[in-house]
């Protein structure tokens, strides 16, 4: 998973989260997501978009400070199906109003 140090953004901007691998065969044929161990349900469009251009992407559109945490993925080829050994951390810096009186 990159970056291994994790991901700081902005509330309302995007995080892109790679999932990097060795395997052989390389070809990937299918990637999941999580969030929190959780399964993303990633269309091609919308909150989430995944890539498998190169190494397989996941980016987060219009992040919320619900969106933070921990992210990792599952890779299957033509061999099997493995699963990331460590995860990606998203943190959300979050706006907020400020009253002084």
């Amino acid at each position: 998973m990159q970056p291994t140090g994790g991901v700081i953004v902005n509330e309302s901007d995007s995080a892109i989260i790679y999932c990097t691998y060795e395997a052989n065969p390389f070809n990937v044929t299918d990637v999941q997501w999580f969030h929190e161990d959780e399964p993303l349900a990633v269309p091609t469009a919308g909150k989430y978009e995944s890539s498998m251009q190169g190494y397989p992407t996941l980016t987060v559109r219009n992040v919320v400070k619900e969106d933070r945490g921990m992210y990792s993925c599952s890779l299957a080829n033509a061999a099997g199906r493995g699963n990331a050994t460590n995860y990606a951390e998203v943190n959300v810096l979050c706006k907020f109003d400020l009253f002084l009186h």
